[in-house]
Parts: structure tokens; C-alpha cells; sequence
């Protein structure tokens, strides 16, 4: 189920927790709170390969 990142929406990451949703909001409100956001601006190389 996970590829090669772990970009999923949010009712993948609520399947891939065995369907409980409050497991799957609590996870995700935390990833963010200590990240530090990167705007890239430029061509993606992910597109550029694909």
C-alpha cells in the first residue's frame, strides 16, 4: 500500500490504521507540529521523470 513516499489521503491513512478514524486524526494533527514547512518553487523532477 505505501509506494515510494507516504503521500496518502486521509481515507488511505484511515484503511491503512485498521479503520479507526480518531487513530488516524490524532496521527496526522501531530506529524505538523514540530515540521518546518519548505515551499519549493521550480520544476518537480518527480513530474520530469513521469
Amino acid at each position: 500500500m505505501l509506494g515510494d513516499d507516504l503521500l496518502l489521503f486521509f481515507r488511505d491513512w484511515i484503511e491503512l490504521l485498521a479503520g479507526d478514524e480518531v487513530l488516524a486524526t490524532a496521527i496526522l494533527d501531530r506529524l505538523p507540529h514540530h515540521a518546518q514547512v519548505l515551499n519549493i518553487k521550480g520544476r518537480s523532477y518527480r513530474h520530469r521523470d513521469s
